[in-house]
């Protein structure tokens, strides 16, 4: 008696959930550009560098960003080996694509890595893989 009440009651609960639950939000005309990175919390796309005379400008687009508080851009030559570029206190959630333009000033190697780090509201952290961009 006990497992079939164990069963009927799993069943209940897995039921429950709906396809909303665990879907990430996003609308469809968010998805036409090319995605980099995505999770339930926030989605990158459109990411690409540019070089203006010793400077690097970093653009990528937010899909959507959920329960995040804070954004903060990570560059260096080496992927293991990083530093703080920027950082931007964002509100805790949005749905709507936002387009992000990030310039390095001095970047001094050829070859530069780019990593976004995201903090949620809960304390923490995504970190998306690394952008290798090429000068």
């Amino acid at each position: 008696m006990k497992k079939f009440l164990s069963a009927v009651i799993t069943v209940i609960v897995l039921a429950s959930c709906s396809k909303k639950d665990v879907a990430c939000p996003q609308a469809e005309s968010q998805v036409a550009g090319k995605v980099f990175y995505k999770d339930a919390n926030v989605a990158i796309a459109d990411i690409s560098g540019s070089t203006q005379g010793a400077a690097v400008k970093l653009q990528f687009a937010s899909l959507y960003e959920k329960n995040v508080v804070r954004m903060e851009i990570m560059s260096g030559p080496y992927e293991n080996m990083l530093c703080f570029l920027d950082a931007e206190d964002i509100p805790a959630t949005s749905l709507q694509r936002k387009t992000y333009n990030i310039t390095e000033s001095n970047a001094t190697s050829n070859t530069r890595y780019y990593v976004i780090k995201y903090t949620l509201k809960s304390g923490g952290w995504i970190l998306t893989p690394a952008f290798k961009y090429d000068k």
